[in-house]
Order: structure tokens, then sequence, then C-alpha cells
């Protein structure tokens, strides 16, 4: 009876396959939607591995066989009703990483899967729509002021770097794309924007259809407000010396530090200021003998709405901006997302001799949470629900409803009534050396009730340089783990994971470190809460609070969670 091993992978193309062996393909596909419809029809799940070709193709294998008995091997798997007659053995040279791996993959495989999404951007592979709603997300994200064009030149690549520099110190990366539209995916699905096509003016600009009301109509005249955000759309037709004043006056209000930014060109102008606290952006094009005009403002908290619309804006039909389904981008999400549901269950880092975050700290039974939204769900560490039977927040029961060991958080949800006040994420990753305060139930039954203390971020990165996670100088001791990291508006930045095994690192270096804590960076628990359908709501722009009003906000929001195994 033939055996076979599931391939083993590598970073380089040819070790994809081992040495002196090859894989079973049993079909091509064009799209990791179709390759895993093909898997689930055939019920091949628990060994299919799925490889990208240099073509572009992806080829679904079953596991490897030795070259040598190859042809045997392939002729008897043949022989079956319900294997394919068409299947073949591929040494792999072809192939350039591993896209999808088996439910019970080994480690180096599920490596091998993030190493894909962890390769150097490249947006050679993304279809016009695609790179076009990147640069939207960069928009909303404050980075790109360009068109909406949907083609990747320098100034999109620029305002990548920029992006992801700023919130992972680190060159682009495949991942850094899809992490970067799971940010935004709430805002542009839930405020629908779509291009628009304004008639009277023969433009289109992008605008928040599903939140966006007509407030006054006249002449050529329109109108439009999102009062949720105080985003203002005007359009109007002006004459010459309408346009000119329009221009002008704008010009007239300015008030910001720095000056006015101005185009002018023969058919078209452009001005934008800051004025009483709001962004404002004026165009106009020069259509049908007059001057098309539009004009954009909001708040300047709101201000990356602005470059959004602004970004948009194109004369005749604007192009719809969203992910198609099955193209690349889709399958990469897709990828990510199915990545994180499989927990990597063969490594145990507890083990390792090098100095390590105790993961596992936390007292027996007790842990930290904080509420994120009205509806009775929490958010705190996988490792706190970790086989837990029953569960209590705040006294009260309380379920499982989601969970990502990859990200070391987990979501809980209680049907009572609890008196709480959810926590608001911030819209901005938190910055090196920001101020940052933590809440949780650090060693319950020892120490009474909720404690508050007070840091700084100190590191981007994790121990090894991994990105998931920060460190922060608040003192974190056991049962603070799944408690928030807040910012001084009281906006949330991270959720407290782990702190520095010091006695460990004591006997690595003779030194015993202080105040070394860990944080999962706040964009990756809104990530987490986006893919798992969670609702939560961002903010930016608060005001900042002082210590007393942190430690009353984070005490409405915090809650005990007890586990009993």
């Amino acid at each position: 009876m033939l055996t076979l091993a599931l391939a083993p992978s590598g970073g380089l193309a040819q070790s994809l396959v081992p040495f002196e062996q090859c894989a079973i393909i049993v079909a091509s596909r064009q799209t990791i939607i179709e390759a895993r419809e093909y898997i689930q029809n055939n019920g091949i799940e628990d060994i299919a591995t799925v490889f990208e070709a240099k073509n572009g193709w992806l080829a679904i294998s079953v596991g490897t066989v030795p070259l040598s008995s190859s042809k045997q091997a392939l002729a008897e798997l043949k022989s079956k009703p319900s294997f394919p007659s068409d299947a073949y053995c591929s040494t792999g040279k072809a192939y350039v990483r591993v896209v999808a791996a088996p439910k019970n993959s080994s480690s180096s495989l599920k490596s091998a899967v993030s190493t894909a999404l962890d390769g150097e951007f490249d947006a050679r592979p993304l279809s016009s729509a695609e790179k076009r709603f990147l640069q939207a997300a960069l928009a909303l994200e404050g980075y790109y002021k360009g068109l909406l064009d949907g083609v990747w030149g320098s100034g999109s690549q620029e305002a990548f770097e920029r992006f992801t520099y700023s919130t992972y110190s680190s060159e682009p990366l495949n991942v850094h794309a899809v992490t970067l539209i799971m940010a935004v995916i709430d805002e542009v699905v839930e405020g629908g924007w779509q291009s628009e096509y304004i008639s009277k003016l023969d433009m289109s600009v992008a605008m928040p259809t599903l939140r966006i009301e007509l407030v006054e109509s006249r002449n050529n005249r329109q109108k439009w407000q999102d009062s949720e955000t105080g985003l203002e759309f005007i359009f109007d037709r002006f004459d010459n010396d309408g346009a000119t004043g329009a221009h002008q006056a704008m010009l007239r209000a300015h008030t910001g530090q720095d000056g006015p930014y101005t185009v002018r060109k023969p058919g078209f102008a452009v001005t934008s200021i800051s004025s009483a606290g709001k962004l404002e952006y004026l165009r106009s094009d020069f259509i049908d003998n007059a001057w098309s005009m539009v004009y954009i403002a909001a708040p300047l908290t709101a201000k990356n709405y602005v470059g959004l619309a602004s970004s948009s804006l194109t004369r005749g039909y604007g192009e719809y901006f969203d992910i198609p389904k099955g193209g690349h981008l889709d399958g990469q999400i897709r990828e990510f997302l199915a990545y994180l549901d499989e927990p990597d269950q063969t490594e145990d880092k507890q083990n390792s001799s090098e100095p390590n975050s105790r993961e596992h700290q936390d007292a027996a039974g007790s842990g930290s949470a904080f509420f994120v939204n009205d509806e009775g769900y929490a958010l705190t560490n996988a490792h706190v629900v970790d086989g837990c039977r029953f569960l209590k927040l705040n006294g009260f029961p309380a379920e499982i409803v989601s969970i990502s060991d990859s990200f070391d958080l987990a979501a809980v949800k209680t049907d009572a009534s609890l008196p709480s006040t959810p926590l608001w994420f911030s819209a901005s990753p938190a910055k090196l050396n920001s101020d940052v305060t933590i809440a949780g139930f650090p060693l319950h039954g020892l120490l009474g009730g909720l404690n508050v203390s007070r840091g700084a971020v100190s590191s981007l990165k994790g121990i090894g340089g991994t990105e998931t996670t920060m460190q922060i100088t608040a003192p974190v001791q056991p049962g603070n783990s799944g408690g928030p990291a807040v910012n001084s508006q009281g906006e949330v930045v991270g959720v407290v994971v782990a702190k520095l095994d010091a006695l460990l690192v004591a006997r690595e270096i003779g030194d015993i470190p202080e105040n070394v804590g860990f944080a999962v960076r706040g964009e990756l628990a809104q990530l987490f809460l986006t893919s798992n359908g969670i609702p939560y709501e961002k903010s930016s722009g608060n005001a900042y609070l002082s210590g007393e009003e942190l430690a009353e906000r984070l005490e409405k929001s915090t809650a005990l969670l007890e586990c009993n195994k």
C-alpha cells in the first residue's frame, strides 16, 4: 500500500518538494477560491497543499513520492475510480511558493504560508481595480494624495512605504497590503463609499453613499452632508468671475500655519486650505463653457475623508472601486484569514532555552477583558480562556465566540446587562515613546479590584522583532493579560498580553530586567474583530484625559474574566 508523505516547504522554489521526490498533482486552478472549492468538494482538506507556479496557476498536490517509484505510484492511484486520470508528478521547480496548507499541516508548512504573505510587496500581479482600492485605503489612512487611477506609480509606492514604515517600521510586505485593507474595510462598507456621477457637472466623486444626505438643492447648486463625520460636499456651476471669486474667497479664509495649496492650469484650478478647525478643498474644471465646481470640507478630525474624496474626483464617470472576488488581493486576504484560523500546535515556546515572554503567566482561573461594544462583547487573550469550560465576566456567565492563537486574542460575550462603557479603538497606531495606560485585575484574590498603571511604548516590535506585539513599560502582573492598553485620549492601542520572564532572562544574561511588558498591537485587534464580524468603534482627535479621567473610563470598561477548567 502506497503511503504519501506531506511535502515539506521552504523559501526557495526548488525546496518546496524534497530532493529526489515529486509532488502528486491532481488539479490546477487559476484562483485560490477555485482551488479551495476543489479541495473541499473532493474531501482532501487534510492532505492537500496548493503551490503557485511561475505562470500564476495554482497546482493542488496530495503528497509526495520518490521519483524512482513515481510511475508505479501514479498507476496505482489512477486505478482508483475517484482518482483523476490526468494526475501527474512534479519536481516543483516551476513553483514559487506555498499558498495553502493542509488542516493538519506541520509548523514548517504553515511558515511557508506566512512567508508567502510576508514576502516583499509586489503590485504587478494586481489588477487596476485592486490597485485603485489600495490607493483609496492609503488615502483614508492619510498617506496618499494622488488620483485613484489604478496605476501603481512612484507616488503610490512611496505612500505605501510611508504607511508601512510608520505603522510597522518595515519595508512593504504583501501582508501589509492585507492589513491596510482590513483596517479600512469597515469604513468603506459601512459608509458605502463609491464613486457618484454628478450629472450637472459631468464629474464624479467618491462619497459615503449610505450616510450622505442632500440638504440643499437650488438651480445648479447642491449641498450634501454626512452628519456623523461632518463631511460635506457642495456642487455648483459658475462663470469665470464666479469661479475666480470662489477661489479668492477661500484663500482669504485660510488660517492654517502652513500655506494654502493651490494649482492653476488652463481649464483647471485647485485650492485647499485649513480654516476654523476644518480642511477645505475646492476644484474647478472648465466643462461645456462653464466652471464645474466641487467643494469638499470636513473637521480636521475627519480630514482623511477629504483626501479620499478629492483623490477620486474625475471628469465624466468614475470607476467603481472594490476588491474583485477571486482576484489576487482577494486570495491573499482569504489566505491570511484562513491562516489566522489555524492555530499552530507544533511549537511549545515555553520549552525554548531563549528568553521569552510569559505567555501563560496568569494565575489559574482569572484574567482581564474589556468591552468593545454595547452588545456584551469583550476582548481578551486566547491563552486566558484556553481550556476553559465555563467563563464568567464580572461574575456573569459568558462564552467564547471567536479565538485566534496566532494573535493570542479571543472574543467573549455575555448576555447579562452589565453597567459598562465600551472602549473605542484609536484610528492611528501607537507611536514610539507615546504614553500608555493599562488596566486589569492582576493577582486576583491577592490584590483588590481594578489595577491601573502607566508607562510608555518602548518599542514598536515584540521579542525577536515580531510585528504582532509592541513593548510597553507599564508594569504588567499575572492577571493583567487581556486588559486594554490605551493612549492619552482613552483610545485602545493594544491588548496586554505578557511580561518578560525576569528570572529566565536573568539566568541568560545575569541581570534582571524591569518593566518589560508586551501588548498585541491595536490595529491587529481591530483586524481580529473585523474578520469575525464583531462590531466596534474607532475614534480620532478626542481630547486628552487626565490620569483620573483615564482611570474612571477604564473602570467602566474593564472586566474580570474568571475561568473554570
